[in-house]
This record gives structure tokens, sequence and C-alpha cells, in this order.
């Protein structure tokens, strides 16, 4: 009999899961003392991941289903099939600048650092959304062209070709 290697997240989304398991009839038992706890189905083998990694793991087939977010989907580009819309867990990606910032939007805060030479720092888990809503800015276009910014986090970088 085959394996199914199943992929429940960690973190945020991990209650709903969970409890959408329970209403479709399984009971998970150990989710909260390992990250291999046991389902009601033989059939089935879960592994507890990070929502950021399930869909790359599902992609490089080290899993067969999992549960992630469309967020994780996209800014990983996995090659993915979307079976359910789970209709939980919704994340709103945004642009936010503190109070004290005379700006409105993004185009003029990237043309106030480039007017003053300044670096732009943008805080994210979604490095490469946030390069393609760089990128894909009129006033940044004008500047830079196709280069890609410096992008950089604790623990992993994406070098390109400029500084901000």
């Amino acid at each position: 009999m085959a394996i199914i290697k199943l992929a429940l997240p960690k973190g945020f989304l991990e209650k709903a899961t969970y409890k959408f398991f329970e209403t479709a009839g399984y009971s998970i038992k150990g989710q909260t003392r390992t990250y291999r706890p046991i389902i009601n189905d033989d059939s089935i083998s879960v592994k507890i991941l990070r929502p950021q990694e399930i869909p790359k793991n599902i992609q490089e087939g080290t899993q067969d289903v999992g549960i992630s977010g469309e967020d994780w989907e996209k800014e990983n580009k996995a090659d993915v099939v979307k079976l359910l819309n789970l209709d939980y867990g919704k994340v709103r990606i945004v642009v936010a600048l503190p109070n004290s910032n005379k700006s409105r939007n993004f185009s003029s805060v990237l043309n106030n650092q480039i007017k003053n030479k300044k670096q732009l720092r943008i805080s994210t888990e979604y490095l490469n959304l946030a390069k393609q809503y760089v990128m894909n800015n009129e006033i940044y276009k004008k500047k830079y062209g196709n280069k890609t910014p410096l992008i950089i986090t604790p623990g992993f970088s994406r070098l390109g070709q400029i500084r901000m």
C-alpha cells in the first residue's frame, strides 16, 4: 500500500487545519509534542512544517500533498496544483509606512529616497514578492530599468546589481 506524505502547517494555520481534519473524520494525535504526529489512517504519513516550506516540498516531491497559504505558493514560485481553497487563514500583503512619513504611497517614498540619495530598506518575509513589487514600480523602472535590487534578510540574501 502506498503511503501519502501529508504536510501540515505549523503556526497561524495550525489550529484551523486540525479542525478541518477533525470535521473530515480524522484524528491527529501528538501534534503539540512532535513534528511527526500520528493520524488515524495507516495510508497517510503526517509531517508538520512551516507553511513557507510546504509548496517547495510538494514541488520537489518530498511531500505528496500539503496545506499552505497562497502567499507562500506565490513567494516560492512553486509549481504545484491547487486542489482546494480551504477558506481560512487569509493573509493580506500590504505596504505600510510610519504615520510620521508624509508620503502616502510607495512611489513617493521611492522618489524621495532616490532624490535624497538614501538607501531604501524594506522589511519583509516575502523577498520575491517585494522584489517584483519594487521592480514593477514606474519610478524604479525609470531610474534603474531592469536592474535587480539588493535583497537581504537574516540568513539569506539575493544579490542584485544595485543598491538603492
